[in-house]
């Protein structure tokens, strides 16, 4: 065998193969930056994907809070409305505990889903603000299954030594 065969591979048909080291070292950058990014994937996308759960969670909580310090707004507002307003302690008697003065008629109000305040406030707490979802939230969820990271682990790993045993200039 000559010094050459090495270096230049022929196929049968005589064209020459991709033996020269410029296209070797194309070749193995591809495959060991296909290996690297990969494996990036792989690691870095399902942290990802918890940290995006963790802020929806943080912006879930948040909204919860501003509900119930609006709520408490409304509730010291009201507190304070009923020691210093007396047509206001009225209305509360006349709408909680059923009180009719003598002097007063009754008009009857067909009921609407959430007049007051507080129900409004309820309504709006329980209804926190939607997740941010993209594509690589949903590649990092899909990539959380231990039996997909570990696979993909592996290709990548495969790929990196394909990469340095095929086209490494060391020849």
């Amino acid at each position: 065998m000559s010094k050459n065969a090495g270096a230049q591979v022929t196929a049968g048909d005589g064209r020459e193969g991709p033996a020269s080291p410029g296209v070797r070292v194309i070749l193995f950058v591809l495959f060991s930056t296909a290996a690297v990014a990969a494996m990036a994937c792989a690691v870095l996308l399902p942290e990802y994907a918890a940290l995006a759960e963790l802020r929806a969670q943080s912006a879930a909580l948040a909204h919860q809070l501003d509900c119930e310090k609006r709520l408490a707004r409304y509730n010291d507002r009201l507190l304070e409305g009923l020691r210093t307003d007396p047509v206001l302690r009225a209305r509360q008697v006349m709408r909680h505990y059923n009180y009719t003065p003598l002097h007063a008629r009754r008009i009857e109000v067909p009921q609407a889903g959430d007049r007051s305040v507080p129900e409004r406030i309820m309504r709006d707490a329980l209804s926190p603000p939607a997740p941010a979802e993209n594509v690589l939230v949903r590649a990092g969820r899909w990539l959380d299954d231990e039996t997909t990271r570990t696979g993909l682990t592996v290709l990548s790993l495969g790929l990196l030594a394909i990469s340095v045993i095929l086209f490494s200039t060391r020849r």
